[in-house]
Order: structure tokens, then C-alpha cells, then sequence
């Protein structure tokens, strides 16, 4: 019915429209995306058709052309929560943690009971703070031996440097047991921003 009737109005974008979402149910996503870009093309400003774009080009995991695609809809639309959730995916997927977390905290601060931008935000950080950091921190042996050590290898004069900080733990005892300057380091933005918060504190 769809492409009859584009053959009597071929310069509807809201036909092409329903028959991109006809072909994405039946899972011809190369089709759809063909037919989003014909809406797009007549009618730019076309919310609903870059976002189901990008949902197409996300399930064929082409996952940069998906995340250029959310970038247009949330130019054209800079509240949409679901644009920056699915973003988020998008850009967990193709391996850029530290941004996807960013879209699902955009997403939750625009829609706050968004639970499936929660638990994306949930498991982006386990992936990107693993869950071994908090077992580690929470073994009293382990951390009690650094302690002992720690006291015969540090000096007044001491100058301490710890490459991957996580908590902070073992560079504070290093500073509580009279080390002269303690240099501490960590690659992962989001331990090493709360390690700041830790030290600080």
C-alpha cells in the first residue's frame, strides 16, 4: 500500500517514513536506512527519521555512522533522553566508555526516572571500574601487609611515586608513615577523580 501510494506522491517524506519502519520489522535495516535518508533528504528537520537512522545503523553495528546520527538528532533536539541513551550504547559499543557514561548521565539528568538509561549508566561502570577494585579495597590481610611494608621501606626522606592509585590507599599510608613527598598516578578518569575526593578528604 505504502509504495503505491509513493507512486502517486513520491515527494512524501511521511510515506518513506512508514515504510523505513515497516522494513526495520522485518528486519531489512539496509532498506530502512534507505528510506530514512529519502525523509531526511525532503525534510531535514526530520527528528523521528535520523533517530530511527541511527537505531538501524546501531543494530547493523555500524556503530560511528549511529553515533553521527544521534549527534544530528540531538542537535535538532538537545532534551531528547531516549537520543542520548541509545547514544550512549552506541558509543559503549564502540568502545569509548568514558563518553557513553557522559550520554547516559546527560539522559538521567533529562529524564530522571529513566531506568534503562540507569542501568546502562550501571553497567558502563562496571565495565569501566571493575568490580575487583572493591574486593581488593575490602581485603584487610592484603591491605595490612602493604601497611607493615610500607612502614619498613618508607623514610622521612622518602620520595614515593605509585603508579595506579586506584582508592589512593597505599599512597596515604606512604604519606601517614613519613614519606617526604608521595607522587601518585592513575590512567582511569573516574578512579582518579575520586581518589582526589578520597586523598582530599
Amino acid at each position: 500500500i505504502l509504495k503505491k501510494l509513493l507512486k502517486m506522491t513520491p515527494k512524501d517524506p511521511e510515506i518513506y517514513y512508514l515504510l523505513g519502519i515497516g522494513l526495520q520489522g522485518l528486519n531489512q535495516y539496509e532498506e530502512a536506512i534507505n528510506n530514512y535518508k529519502k525523509v531526511i533528504k525532503l525534510k531535514p528537520d526530520f527528528i523521528l527519521a535520523y533517530s530511527n537512522l541511527a537505531n538501524n545503523f546501531q543494530l547493523l553495528g555500524k556503530f560511528e555512522e549511529a553515533i553521527e546520527a544521534y549527534r544530528k538528532v540531538l542537535t535538532l533536539k538537545p532534551d531528547f533522553a531516549e537520543a542520548y541513551n541509545n547514544m550512549g550504547n552506541a558509543l559503549r559499543e564502540n568502545g569509548n566508555l568514558e563518553e557513553s557514561i557522559k550520554c547516559f548521565k546527560k539522559a538521567i539528568t533529562i529524564k530522571p526516572d529513566y531506568l534503562l538509561a540507569k542501568n546502562n549508566l550501571d553497567l558502563a561502570l562496571k565495565i569501566y571500574v571493575p568490580q575487583w577494585h572493591i574486593t581488593m579495597l575490602n581485603d584487610k590481610s592484603r591491605n595490612n601487609a602493604y601497611l607493615e611494608a610500607i612502614k619498613l621501606a618508607v623514610k622521612k626522606e622518602s620520595l614515593v611515586l605509585e603508579i595506579g592509585t586506584g582508592s589512593g590507599l597505599l599512597a596515604m599510608l606512604a604519606a601517614a608513615n613519613g614519606a617526604d613527598k608521595v607522587i601518585t598516578c592513575e590512567e582511569n578518569k573516574i578512579i582518579s577523580k575520586t581518589a582526589k575526593k578520597i586523598i582530599s578528604k
